[in-house]
């Protein structure tokens, strides 16, 4: 086996289709269906693309750097959470792989909210195959880097410089001790003037599938009350609390996930073989010349590009014709097959908004006998800090993006006194509570 390889790291996008750990709170990457995804955060690109993995020079054994894994689905369902938007349901979303999801928690009962997402097993490989490479047939504007070359030989095989014929406008014609010119130009490499033959191999690492199912399940009644307008709901470390919809995610439900309804896959992968050309001759051309005095463009004479005495160039000169590859001059290589497409979801239209585990355990905090149930009790009983909390969280802001959630006017991120204080004594309580679970 050829020991020289090209190697290049798969990108793994659950969103696109390899695998996922966790994302926000709960799952890597924002999203967990590709293609199409509308609104919130982290919403992949229908274009994601996965590089390829390694392959042996001689087309030999695809060895992929991808796992097969699927993603993780936890989180946790505090006793107090905000109230979904106005006509959406609260669901306790559990999560497992297709046909292994896990029973509702005890307090809930399954809805017919159902999502697949996660498409794992679609890392593939392409080898040359069959592939090959005709004979070089040129290609339109292969020609390229065309000036006028000056020579002190009739044959043109000298360079004492030249000027460009490529740009707007004429050319001063320069003599530059010139006693001949004629038009050059170069083949660009790697064009399509290569014919390809015969067809690449795809190598797919397993069956491309989705890795995760996720069920809504609905709380059977309301266990209690709570304060400060959020909703009781049994507590559970089993679950997501979300909601869905086919808005933008409200009320502090900020972690966004795109599932598909059923488990239709789009399979759009493809190898197709390359060629790579190098090398090749340009040939003819014509230019227009200007006598001196005259304008550019008005009366200009045509003449071959060829090898010629330079006044035949005349004053001014500009590109007629550019010159055109010379079939056959270029040598055609077979290089490694281009890989595209992907596999995706067929539809992705069960939304769901989740609360992230952040911000369940910040409401956790703050339930009876939990540490930051007097802290909150203080807050609401101000009116400034309870407006100001109950904004925030409509918001999902924090810092300054609460800006203008007050209504005293005070141009900062903060309920004005004695508010402040107790809402900074609640946010340090919840910080300090959920250090685990929240980022700095």
């Amino acid at each position: 086996m050829n020991a020289r390889r090209l190697r290049t790291l798969l990108v793994l996008l659950c969103g696109g289709s390899i695998t996922a750990m966790a994302c926000h709170a709960f799952l890597d990457p924002d999203d967990l269906v590709s293609g199409g995804a509308t609104g919130g955060a982290g919403a992949p690109d229908s274009t994601t693309s996965i590089d390829a993995p390694v392959i042996e020079d001689d087309g030999g054994t695809a060895i992929f750097d991808a796992t097969d894994e699927p993603p993780e689905w936890k989180g946790q369902v505090p006793p107090c959470a905000p109230a979904a938007p106005a006509g959406a349901t609260l669901l306790a979303v559990v999560g497992g792989l297709p046909g292994s999801v896990p029973a509702c928690p005890v307090g809930y009962t399954q809805t017919s909210v159902t999502g697949f997402g996660g498409v794992i097993g679609a890392a593939f490989a392409c080898t040359k195959g069959t592939c090959g490479c005709g004979t070089y047939t040129g290609a339109p504007n292969d020609c390229v880097g065309r000036s006028l070359r000056y020579s002190s030989d009739p044959a043109c095989t000298t360079n004492l410089g030249t000027d460009d014929l490529t740009g707007p406008g004429c050319t001063v014609v320069g003599q530059n001790g010139a006693t001949h010119a004629m038009q050059v130009a170069t083949v660009k490499t790697d064009t399509q003037g290569c014919p390809r033959t015969g067809q690449p191999t795809m190598v797919k690492q397993s069956t491309a599938r989705f890795g995760l199912e996720v069920h809504g399940c609905q709380a059977a009644g309301s266990p209690g009350a709570c304060t400060g307008g959020d909703v009781a709901l049994p507590p559970t470390k089993d679950a997501v609390l979300c909601y869905q919809t086919s808005q933008s995610c409200a009320n502090g439900y900020t972690d966004s996930h795109n599932f598909s309804p059923d488990q239709a896959l789009n399979d759009t992968r493809k190898c197709d073989c390359r060629c790579i050309q190098d090398g090749g001759t340009c040939a003819g051309g014509t230019v227009r010349h200007y006598p001196q005095g005259s304008f550019c463009f008005v009366g200009g004479t045509l003449v071959p590009a060829t090898c010629r005495p330079v006044g035949d160039f005349g004053f001014l000169v500009d590109e007629a014709d550019p010159p055109t590859p010379v079939p056959g001059s270029a040598t055609c290589t077979v290089g490694d097959p281009t890989r595209s497409g992907n596999v995706t979801a067929a539809a992705n239209n069960v939304r769901l908004c989740c609360l992230t585990k952040c911000e369940a355990c910040r409401h956790a905090s703050t339930a009876i006998d939990q540490p930051c149930a007097s802290q909150l009790q203080a807050c609401l009983s101000d009116p400034n800090c309870a407006a100001f909390r109950a904004c925030a969280i409509a918001r999902s802001c924090t810092g300054s993006s609460c800006n203008g959630c007050n209504d005293a006017g005070v141009p900062d991120a903060t309920p004005p006194p004695p508010g402040n204080a107790k809402y900074s004594a609640l946010k340090s309580c919840q910080t300090n509570a959920c250090a685990g679970e929240c980022p700095d």
